[in-house]
C-alpha cells in the first residue's frame, strides 16, 4: 500500500523456512477503511458575530480540523451565503473539510448585520443660522452638509419639515428647516438651518404743510403710502387733529401713526400755517361827509345805522361781521354844529375804522312876539315930561316866547335912538 495512500490494505507476510530450505508463508492483512469524519480539535472556536456593516463580516478565524488519523486538514474553500436585506441581516461563511477519504466536517460561521449607529452629520465649517430681516428672505439654504453612515457611504440629506415659531409667522420670529439623513437600515439624523427674522426700522417720508388763508381751506389731506422695511403696505390710523389755531391765525396739523407689525412706530404730520385773515372788504358806496344842513343839531339828519354800515362789508373767510359806532368831535352852539362818527367794523380778528361827519348851521331868524310892545313904547312916549323922547327899555319887554329856531336863549340888544 502507498504511503500516501488513504483506504486499502496493508499485508504483513512471515515465511517459515525448514531446515531443507522449505517454507511457509503466513500473512496479516489490514484493511484501512475510514469510517470516522474529520472532526476539531478540542480548542472551540467562535462560530457567530453581530456587526455593524457588511463590510466587517470578514474572514472568520477557521477551526483546526484534524481526520480521524490526526492530519490537521487543509482549509477549504468558503461558500459564502447572505440574507441581507436594507443593510442588515446575515452572512454566512460554510466551509468543508474533507479527508483523503471524502468525509466531510461542516463548519459554519455567521455574520449579524445590526445596524445600531446612526449617520454622523459631515457640518464642519457650514452655517447652520443666520439673521434676516424679512420672512421672504428665509429660504432654503443654499449650502446643505452630507452625512456619513457607519460604513463609510455619504448620504445626502433631504428638507423634511419647515418649522415656523410662532406657527403663523407673519412678522418676527423663527423659521427652521430641518433636513433628514437617513441610512439604508432606517436609522436616520438631522440637521436643522435657523432664521431668526428680525424687522428693521422702516423709512418714512418728511413731515408736510403749506399755507392757507382760512381754516376752511385746511382740509384733512391725504396721508402718503408708507411700506415697512420688507415692502408690504402700512396702514396708518389717523388724523388726529391739533395744532395752535385760536381762531384768526395758527395752525392746523393732521397727525396719523404707521406702526409696522413689529412695533417700529413713526408719525407723519402735515401742517396747515393759517394767516390771520385780510380785513374786511368794502364792497359797497361808503356814505360821504354832509355839511351846510339847514337845520338845528337837535334836528340833524341820522348816520347810516350799523347794520347799514354792515351790509357795506364783506368778510374774509366767512367770518361774522359786528359793527360798533360811537360819536365823536361833537361842536354846537348857538349858530351851527358838527358831529362825527366814527364806525369800527369787526371779523373778530382784524377790524377797519371809518367816520362820516354832518355839520349844519341854524339860518332861520328869531321870531319875536311884539304884540303889546307898540302900546307900552306910546305910552312912554306920551308920558315923557316936557315932551322928552323917551327909550323904553324893550329888552324887558319881549315876551318869553320869542326863541329863535333852534330854541336858543335870545339875547337882546338895542341901540340908542336919535
Amino acid at each position: 500500500m502507498d504511503e500516501n495512500a488513504c483506504q486499502g490494505t496493508r499485508t504483513y507476510t512471515y515465511r517459515y523456512t525448514a531446515c531443507d530450505g522449505s517454507h511457509k508463508d503466513w500473512t496479516y492483512t489490514y484493511t484501512i477503511e475510514r469510517t470516522v469524519h474529520p472532526a476539531q480539535d478540542g480548542t472551540p472556536v467562535v462560530t457567530k458575530d453581530t456587526v455593524e456593516c457588511l463590510d466587517d463580516a470578514v474572514v472568520p478565524t477557521l477551526p483546526v480540523v484534524k481526520d480521524v488519523c490526526g492530519n490537521t486538514l487543509d482549509a477549504p474553500m468558503p461558500t459564502v451565503t447572505d440574507n441581507i436585506t436594507n443593510g442588515e441581516g446575515t452572512r454566512t461563511y460554510t466551509y468543508t473539510y474533507k479527508d483523503c477519504a471524502e468525509l466531510d466536517y461542516e463548519w459554519t460561521f455567521t455574520y449579524t448585520i445590526d445596524r445600531t449607529v446612526a449617520p454622523v452629520v459631515n457640518a464642519d465649517g457650514i452655517d447652520n443660522d443666520s439673521t434676516v430681516r424679512c420672512l421672504n428672505l428665509a429660504n432654503a439654504p443654499a449650502v446643505v452638509p452630507t452625512a456619513t453612515d457607519n460604513c463609510g457611504n455619504v448620504l445626502n440629506g433631504s428638507l423634511t419639515t419647515t418649522t415656523d415659531n410662532p406657527s403663523t409667522l407673519t412678522c418676527e420670529g423663527t423659521r427652521t428647516y430641518t433636513y433628514t439623513y437617513t441610512d439604508q437600515t432606517g436609522l436616520s439624523s438631522t440637521w436643522d438651518y435657523v432664521y431668526t427674522i428680525e424687522r428693521e426700522d422702516f423709512t418714512m417720508p418728511d413731515n408736510a404743510g403749506t399755507t392757507v388763508a382760512c381754516i376752511s381751506n385746511a382740509t384733512q389731506p391725504t396721508p402718503p403710502t408708507v411700506t415697512d422695511n420688507c415692502g408690504g403696505a402700512i396702514t396708518p390710523t389717523g388724523p388726529t387733529e391739533g395744532g395752535t389755531y385760536n381762531g384768526c391765525s395758527g395752525t392746523k396739523t393732521y397727525t396719523w401713526n404707521y406702526t409696522d407689525c413689529e412695533g417700529n412706530s413713526h408719525d407723519w404730520v402735515f401742517t396747515y400755517t393759517i394767516n390771520t385773515p385780510a380785513a374786511p372788504a368794502l364792497t359797497g358806496t361808503w356814505p360821504s361827509d354832509k355839511s351846510n344842513y339847514n337845520s338845528c343839531y337837535a334836528g340833524r339828519p341820522a348816520f347810516p345805522s350799523n347794520a347799514d354800515i354792515k351790509a357795506l362789508y364783506t368778510p374774509s373767510c366767512g367770518k361774522t361781521l359786528t359793527v360798533d359806532s360811537v360819536d365823536l368831535n361833537i361842536t354846537t352852539d348857538d349858530c351851527g354844529w358838527s358831529i362825527t362818527r366814527k364806525y369800527t367794523i369787526s371779523d373778530g380778528c382784524t377790524s377797519v375804522e371809518k367816520s362820516i361827519t354832518y355839520s349844519g348851521s341854524n339860518q332861520t331868524a328869531p321870531v319875536v312876539d311884539i304884540t303889546g310892545i307898540e302900546d307900552t313904547v306910546n305910552a312912554v312916549y306920551v308920558t315923557g315930561s316936557n315932551c322928552e323922547y323917551v327909550v323904553p327899555d324893550l329888552t324887558t319887554m319881549v315876551p318869553s316866547t320869542s326863541t329863535d329856531a333852534c330854541g336858543a336863549e335870545l339875547t337882546i340888544t338895542q341901540s340908542p335912538a336919535e
